[in-house]
C-alpha cells in the first residue's frame, strides 16, 4: 500500500509518492512510476495512486490503464470535474469486466486515485484535491479490506475568499503511518510559504521516516518521487526522482495533457539509462544531504563516506 502525500499553498502544490510495489507485505520492487503530471482545459494536477498496481501474471497495469483511461475520457469538453465523472464511471466498469480482473479477490482490487493541484479557471487558480477510491471512506475514517463494487469520488476545492494563508494536506494509502506532528510540522512551513526546495526536503524525510513506522506495514519505500504543480500556470509543472542510492538507470513521472481533439498527448514508460564512465560503478547518484545515508549502502552518513 503505497502512500501519497499531496502538501500545498498559494505557491504550488506538491505530491510525493513512493516507488514501492509490494504483495503481502513483502518487497516486489522499488522503483515503480506511480506519478503522472495531468493538465486538462481547467486545471493542472499530480496524480498517484494506491493500491493494485499490477494483476497476476502482468496482465493489468495500473498506470498503464490509468494513462489510457484518462484519454478516453477527455471528450467533449476536456474539463477536470466532467472528467473525473466519466473515469469514475468507467473505473467501475473495467473493474467488473477486465478479464485480468474480474477473477481477482475484492481484497486484491482496491485502488484510491489522487489528483491534487488546482483549478485554473476562475479569477486566481484554487487548491483542488479530487480522490477517485474504491475501498477508502473519508467520512468514517475507515479504508475497507475489500473493494467495493463501484468507486467514488472526492472533491476538495478551496474556497475563493481571496485568503492567500491556505494550507492543504491530503493523504491517501498508508496514511495512518503520518502523525498529528508530521502535519502539524509541515502545515506550519506551509503557512509560511517557505521556500519550494525547503518544502520538498521536509515532505520527502518525513515521508522516509514514515516508512519506517509499524503503521506502515513495509509497504512504503524510500525511493520517492515528487510532483511540482506551480500555482502560476506560465510555470511549467515538474518531477523530480528522489532515489536513496545509486543506479545506471531512472524511471520518470508519466504526463498527460488534454486541451482538446488536436490537442491531446500522453507521455508514459520513460526510462533514462545511462552507461557509467567506470565499469561498475553506477552512472545516476542521488543528490544526498551530508547526514544522510551513503548511496553505497555502506551503512555510513554520506559526510563519512562517498562524500567526502
Amino acid at each position: 500500500m503505497t502512500l501519497i502525500l499531496s502538501i500545498g499553498n498559494v505557491d504550488q502544490v506538491i505530491q510525493i509518492s513512493d516507488r514501492r510495489l509490494s504483495k503481502h507485505q513483502k518487497v516486489v520492487t522499488d522503483d515503480s512510476n506511480k506519478a503522472t503530471v495531468f493538465i486538462c482545459r481547467n486545471g493542472r494536477f499530480a496524480v498517484g495512486y494506491t493500491g493494485i498496481a499490477i494483476s497476476p501474471h502482468k496482465g493489468f497495469r495500473t498506470q498503464r490503464w490509468l494513462i489510457d483511461s484518462f484519454m478516453d475520457c477527455a471528450a467533449p469538453d476536456y474539463a477536470i470535474y466532467e472528467i473525473s465523472e466519466r473515469f469514475e464511471k468507467k473505473a467501475s466498469r473495467d473493474f467488473k469486466y477486465i478479464p485480468f480482473l474480474r477473477s481477482l479477490a475484492p481484497s486484491e482490487k482496491r485502488l484510491s486515485i489522487m489528483l491534487s493541484g488546482y483549478l485554473t479557471h476562475g479569477s486566481r487558480p484554487l487548491i483542488a484535491n479530487i480522490t477517485i477510491t474504491n475501498f477508502q471512506d473519508f467520512q468514517s475514517g475507515q479504508d475497507y479490506p475489500e473493494a467495493k463494487d463501484e468507486f467514488w469520488t472526492i472533491y476538495e476545492l478551496e474556497q475563493d475568499d481571496l485568503k492567500l494563508d491556505t494550507t492543504f494536506i491530503q493523504r491517501v494509502g498508508a496514511w495512518r503511518a503520518m502523525t498529528s506532528e508530521d502535519e502539524r510540522i509541515l502545515r506550519n512551513m506551509l503557512g509560511q510559504r517557505k521556500p519550494q526546495k525547503a518544502l520538498i526536503n521536509r515532505a520527502v524525510n518525513l515521508v522516509r521516516q514514515m516508512s519506517d513506522r509499524p503503521a506502515a506495514g513495509n509497504t512504503v519505500g524510500k525511493h520517492l518521487i515528487v510532483t511540482i504543480i506551480p500555482s502560476d500556470s506560465v510555470i511549467p509543472c515538474s518531477a523530480i526522482v528522489k532515489p536513496i542510492n545509486a543506479a545506471d538507470k531512472v524511471i520518470l513521472a508519466d504526463e498527460i495533457v488534454l486541451l482538446g481533439r488536436e490537442e491531446s498527448i500522453a507521455i508514459r514508460d520513460i526510462e533514462l539509462s545511462v552507461s557509467p564512465s567506470i565499469e561498475g560503478t553506477p552512472a545516476i547518484i542521488p543528490r544526498l544531504g551530508r547526514n544522510d545515508p551513503c548511496w553505497c549502502m555502506s551503512g555510513k552518513k554520506y559526510k563519512w563516506c562517498h562524500g567526502r
